[in-house]
């Protein structure tokens, strides 16, 4: 009877165990889904630590800076680059250096000090956007102003700077330098443009110059280099050149503001095919109507035999034989002359006190002589 007691005890305790952990298995709260509950209700210590920077130090958006990416309020400098130049530009837009590889020859090096600055609507130019598009091409933004635009560097050397907005804007280029001369002082560094015509002014200068044209192109003279901002559309600009100070600023506003940035040696065909008239910055003066056929002709020769000495002296031989007829009626009446001379001496001792006489003896002996005294001009 008491072995039968202990065995239902066992029995009730057995039975008791499993309804308690079966009830607990299948009705009471699992112990992960509450970890887990309080895992995601649990604050964060970086996040606090963000909240509590961005409560205490509010985003204020300024107004000369979009915030839209987080290195845009850094100015950093661009490099395009290609065989024939090396340029290198900060988003804004202004010119660090120029390096001409095919002389190997640097902007810093011909012009002294020079500074480049662009403005919009007369403040100093916004940091722009910068996203590449591929080695030579950069698309260029501001969404402030609505500015948008792209950078690209040209097979012939030039960087191309275009600029489109919807909203009008008012671009303004500054062109700072140091005047400077060679050392026989021959040559001077002169802001040069062309708009009407072609125009220097001596870099230091005290006289103000106001011109409102439709500007080709402006920039830097010296050493048989040009620096030049070349204008894509033709656009009514003001320019004023006073003391080391060019600028440059369209009349009133625009949409679009297009330009390329062009530094050289002065190569007339090189700037001949980089068009706007950029070749009129070779001034031959008067006589280019002369000096230009001379030069093809030198070019000519140098390509033959490359070597200008003797192509100088093949397109002088070449010269001598085109001009040979004149020349020979030069020599001819250069000799007629001499042969006349003392005749014309006695006629100025006989009629010196009357200087008509003088003239019209002088005039009959030419005739009779068949003499003529501007002939040896030829």
């Amino acid at each position: 009877m008491e072995s039968k007691d202990n065995k239902n005890a066992i029995l009730a305790v057995c039975l008791s165990g499993i309804i308690l952990f079966g009830w607990n298995y299948f009705f009471a709260p699992q112990p992960y889904e509450q970890a887990e509950t309080r895992k995601v209700s649990q604050p964060n210590i970086n996040n606090l630590k963000d909240q509590k920077a961005d409560a205490t130090t509010p985003v204020v958006k300024p107004k000369t800076m979009a915030m839209s990416d987080k290195n845009f309020a850094e100015e950093k400098i661009y490099t395009f680059e290609n065989d024939k130049i090396l340029i290198k530009i900060t988003n804004r837009l202004n010119v660090v250096s120029i390096n001409d590889k095919k002389t190997n020859t640097n902007l810093s090096d011909i012009f002294k000090k020079q500074i480049v600055s662009l403005k919009i609507n007369s403040v100093e130019s916004p940091l722009f956007i910068f996203s590449k598009i591929d080695q030579d091409t950069y698309k260029i933004s501001y969404p402030d102003l609505q500015l948008a635009g792209m950078l690209n560097l040209n097979d012939d050397g030039s960087l191309s700077v275009k600029l489109n907005s919807s909203a009008a804007f008012t671009p303004q280029i500054d062109l700072t330098s140091q005047e400077d001369a060679l050392d026989d002082a021959t040559r001077v560094n002169n802001f040069i443009y062309l708009g009407d015509g072609l125009q220097l002014n001596l870099v230091g200068s005290e006289d103000a110059e106001h011109s409102e044209f439709k500007f080709k192109w402006f920039g830097l003279d010296f050493k048989y280099h040009l620096y030049a901002f070349v204008m894509e559309q033709e656009n009514l600009i003001k320019l004023e050149t006073r003391n080391n100070t060019l600028k440059a600023a369209t009349i009133n506003k625009v949409n679009q503001f297009d330009y390329k940035i062009v530094f050289l040696k002065k190569n007339y065909d090189e700037l001949i095919s980089m068009g706007h008239n950029l070749e009129l910055a070779v001034d031959f003066g008067i006589w280019a109507i002369i000096a230009v056929p001379i030069l093809r002709g030198l070019q000519y020769f140098y390509d033959i035999f490359r070597n200008y000495g003797i192509a100088i002296i093949v397109l002088t031989i070449v010269m001598r034989l085109l001009t040979f007829p004149l020349q020979s009626k030069s020599f001819k009446s250069m000799k007629k002359m001499q042969v006349i001379q003392p005749e014309l001496k006695e006629i100025k001792e006989k009629f010196k006190d009357n200087p008509q006489k003088v003239q019209l003896e002088t005039m009959a002996l030419f005739k009779k002589a068949g003499a003529n005294p501007l002939g040896g001009c030829l």
